[in-house]
């Protein structure tokens, strides 16, 4: 052997050792990641684990089981992008995937409402697993609960649902929402949000900084200037090192019942005459009840002082949680009765909710007609049967494939609130607002003598709840003709055939007169023309040949706006638009609903939101797009004729105009075609606001918020409006419509005066917003921009 092939073999072996050391040392820093990635996860802190996993990546790019624990934390943390890209990359790269791969895929597709994807990757899952895998049943009953979401109809027009914004929710959990019984712009709920009293510790209760969680806390917070904002800490004696919920309040809101526990189920519950200073007694009292934690109840919820309803996993359901109502009387509670089969089923019932007339029940079921998890769901009571109706999912966009619990309606019958862990919030579960277009009618009432009758029958001598003796006397005067049993059994009355026919009757009241007897209306032609959206005069050459054509975006009753025909005109305006670069499109909502107003602005702008997102999902920047809701204030056409409905009219209103705006002024190389309406049909209402809109006009700027705005000067001033850019988070409210800049001002000082100090002059040409340089620029031509400048 040679020297050179000595020091070779030398140099080869010293390589060997040196990299074998390095490859050592790199196995033992991933195994030390990944432990940590372990316990980060198992804890629950997904977040945490994730630049563990993004170190170990970096030692082993490309790693498949590294790429798959990567893409789960980013799921279970809420990301579903991220998590999705990842997933998509493991199966470019991986000929055969695994079936946890193949699971979830499927969960991401749920999570996102693409049920019929959803279906075929657990399918693809289930086919790759063997018949024992402990995840089997999980997984086909989410590929029924994914159909559940494919025969659902879709976004229902009359729910709007809204994240209560960042100050209120935080990577952690926000749950248990109730809002103030006197107070409408107050809200309380619980949080294990950082800094929770305790500080971080584990499940046995010991100080835990790296895989702890804080215990829940109670907070309270205030609707100030349309944001939800000033979150307050409660007192010391209301909070502690253990867990302290808020559970609800009492009819006149003067005694708060709070939660406090080692865990979140197993502990008691309190009763504090309710603030936030300190308690002088320097104790609680406990609440005395049915109602016992111990049992496996959760979920208390108050009908009134002397009338609960929960949830409870005790012996003796149908199966998981239950729902329960007790009654109080002579100062005795009952015992707590099930709800029956008519509400509950083998899988739990959790957080019921009942309107202040007993009438309306609401309920999170992980049920298999769900479309994810838990869902909420709803039942109405009907008296005639005494008992309730069918429960129904409240469907989207109010439900998700996540977890959606703690709903809640508040006094003004439209506004209610719930918590959900859905993906894309802020980590945790999160409080949301939903906008009800319809009131719960319900929750205006005095507790109904009917739903407490059916459940717990009129004694001898009945002096209970809240009704005055004459209420009384009529119960006592019905409870002698009633049946000893306290229920009628289902085979004698809930028959199939009666249900039937109490829908097919309730339902025959509802419906019109037959065509017969009705007014004949006239038909509007789908291809008509209408005018377009301003008068101006034309030049010769931009009337011989128009450019371009564009027509309104009907939606039916129901809000359903995503029609083929409206998708394609649509993806006209986006081509359009991309051809165009120096103009810029303003969407115009309008409704053919009479409502609550700042509920119809709002309504309405999400109509144009919804057809600004398939044209800005084209490619065209955000902030060239404008949205803008007026509601109903100003029908295109009679909403009724000779006080019967006048569907052709409705139709017509229920639209979203487009136009094109150009360095600032309408655009002019177009036609408008859409439904025309004969002239005795019209509505002059909007042909006076076109006219009142047409270049230069002013309105006042009273609020600019994430959410929606209700404050009186919405429904006390004329011409309310509610617009957004569509790069921007924020809806602007303006009230009023004047054409000189001396006529806002007097406006804007006596809005000033009722309260609003921050109200300015907004100035619009063609109905669209002008920047302060386009108002420089048409100063020239239009004097009363000057007293802008």
């Amino acid at each position: 052997m040679g020297l050179v092939e000595s020091v070779r073999k030398l140099f080869g072996f010293v390589v060997f050792i040196f990299l074998s050391g390095v490859l050592a040392a790199q196995s033992s820093e991933v195994e030390l990641l990944l432990s940590k990635v372990d316990s980060f996860m198992l804890s629950g802190h997904q977040n945490k684990a994730i630049p563990y996993l993004d170190s170990a990546l970096q030692i082993r790019p490309g790693q498949p089981d590294l790429l798959y624990q990567l893409a789960q934390a980013h799921f279970e943390y809420g990301d579903l992008d991220r998590s999705y890209s990842i997933v998509v990359s493991l199966f470019e790269e991986n000929q055969i995937p695994t079936a946890d791969m193949y699971l979830l895929r499927g969960k991401i597709y749920h999570h996102r409402l693409e049920f019929e994807s959803a279906i075929r990757w657990y399918k693809k899952h289930l086919e790759n697993v063997p018949a024992n895998h402990p995840y089997r049943k999980m997984v086909a009953n989410d590929i029924i609960r994914a159909s559940s979401g494919l025969r659902m109809p879709g976004r229902r027009i009359d729910i709007l649902v809204e994240s209560m914004g960042p100050v209120i929710n935080t990577p952690a959990d926000e749950i248990r929402p109730l809002f103030s019984p006197n107070i409408m712009e107050r809200i309380y709920f619980s949080s294990n949000r950082e800094g929770s009293t305790g500080g971080l510790t584990d499940a046995e209760g010991r100080p835990d900084s790296t895989y702890g969680h804080h215990n829940m806390d109670m907070y309270m917070a205030e609707l100030i200037g349309g944001q939800w904002d000033n979150v307050v800490f409660l007192n010391e004696d209301l909070n502690s090192r253990v867990n302290d919920i808020a559970v609800d309040f009492s009819h006149s809101g003067r005694v708060l019942y709070h939660f406090r526990g080692f865990s979140g189920e197993i502990g008691r519950v309190f009763v504090d005459t309710f603030g936030i200073s300190k308690p002088e007694s320097g104790y609680l009292s406990r609440f005395l009840s049915p109602f016992v934690p111990e049992l496996g109840d959760q979920g208390l919820s108050f009908v009134s002082d002397s009338f609960i309803v929960f949830s409870s996993n005790r012996p003796g359901g149908y199966g998981g949680f239950d729902l329960y109502i007790a009654l109080k009387r002579n100062g005795e509670w009952s015992e707590a009765m099930n709800l029956g089969p008519e509400i509950n089923t083998e899988f739990d019932e959790l957080d019921p909710f009942i309107s202040n007339g007993g009438n309306e029940l609401f309920f999170s079921s992980n049920r298999l007609s769900s479309i994810g998890q838990f869902d909420i769901f709803h039942a109405r009571f009907n008296p005639q049967i005494q008992s309730w109706s069918n429960p129904v999912n409240i469907g989207m966009p109010l439900n998700s494939a996540g977890n959606d619990r703690f709903f809640r309606v508040s006094n003004d019958g439209n506004t209610c609130v719930f918590a959900s862990d859905r993906k894309g919030g802020s980590g945790g579960y999160d409080l949301y607002l939903a906008y009800f277009r319809e009131e719960w009618k319900d929750q205006f009432a005095d507790l109904s003598s009917e739903i407490v009758n059916a459940f717990f029958p009129v004694p001898e001598l009945p002096v209970f709840l809240e009704f005055d003796g004459s209420a009384i006397l009529e119960l006592y005067r019905d409870a002698e003709n009633q049946n000893d049993t306290l229920i009628t059994p289902l085979d004698e009355v809930r028959t199939e055939q009666l249900l039937e026919e109490v829908i097919l009757k309730e339902v025959e009241e509802e419906l019109p007169r037959s065509d017969k007897d009705a007014l004949e209306v006239p038909q509007i032609p789908e291809d008509a023309t209408i005018e377009p959206e301003d008068d101006a005069v034309l030049e010769p050459d931009e009337i011989a040949v128009p450019k371009f054509s564009i027509q309104p975006f009907y939606y039916d009753e129901s809000g359903n706006i995503h029609y083929p025909d409206n998708v394609e005109k649509a993806n006209r305006l986006a081509d359009l638009l991309e051809q165009k670069p120096d103009l810029d499109l303003k969407l115009s909502a309008f409704s053919a609903h009479s409502g609550p107003v700042h509920l119809d602005l709002f309504f309405s702008v999400n109509k144009a939101v919804e057809i600004a997102n398939i044209i800005i999902d084209r490619g065209i920047h955000p902030s060239r797009i404008t949205v803008i809701g007026y509601g109903s204030q100003y029908p295109l056409a009679l909403n009724q004729v000779n006080r019967e409905p006048f569907y052709a009219g409705q139709e017509a209103n229920r639209r979203v105009e487009p136009a094109l705006f150009q360095d600032g002024r309408m655009y002019h190389g177009i036609d408008m075609e859409g439904k025309i309406i004969p002239e005795s049909f019209g509505s002059s209402r909007y042909r006076d606001f076109k006219k009142q809109r047409e270049e230069v006009s002013f309105k006042v700027q009273i609020g600019a918020t994430r959410s929606m705005l209700n404050i009186p000067e919405i429904n006390r001033y004329a011409h309310p409006m509610i617009e957004r850019v569509m790069s921007s988070e924020f809806y602007r409210y303006t009230v009023g419509l004047e054409k000189t800049f001396e006529r806002a001002e007097v406006f804007r000082d006596q809005i000033k005066m009722g309260g609003i100090e921050n109200a300015f002059i907004v100035p619009y040409m063609d109905g669209k917003r002008l920047s302060s340089d386009m108002v420089k620029k048409f100063s020239v031509i239009f004097g009363e921009l000057i007293h802008l400048n």
